[in-house]
């Protein structure tokens, strides 16, 4: 699911591996990935983060 402000994407949710239960969020800035989470136990919560400048991974975050 796409989320948009003044026809910017600024986020989006998505279910990957843990059925309907969302696990993956993205927020975008100025039309770049800014920062993905990931709920990889699919208990609702994202548990890693990964921080974006560009195309690139700068910073990997565990969350628990």
């Amino acid at each position: 699911m796409s989320f948009y402000e003044r026809d910017v994407l600024v986020r989006q949710e998505g279910r990957t591996a843990c059925g309907d239960r969302t696990d993956v969020w993205i927020r975008y800035r100025d039309g770049q990935k800014a920062e993905q989470a990931e709920d990889h136990d699919c208990d609702g919560r994202p548990d890693m983060r990964f921080v974006y400048e560009g195309d690139a991974v700068v910073r990997k975050e565990a969350l628990k």
